[in-house]
């Protein structure tokens, strides 16, 4: 069976970014923006992302 496999670095950046949900309001956003990370006990960590609208109060200087 064949595997997929990631496209080489220089076409991964002319990618659309994958959908996400907001952490603020819960909608997907297809503009993700990375506002923080998560992380569990077991160590695995996961990326928090939210929407344009709600992105600049998580950034530095804002108020959530």
């Amino acid at each position: 069976m064949d595997q997929p496999t990631d496209p080489v670095p220089e076409r991964q950046s002319e990618q659309a970014a994958e959908p996400q949900i907001c952490c603020d309001c819960g909608y997907i956003t297809y503009e993700p923006i990375k506002v923080g990370e998560a992380y569990a006990a077991g160590g695995v960590g996961q990326d928090v992302f939210a929407c344009p609208r709600h992105a600049p109060s998580y950034l530095v200087g804002g108020t959530p």
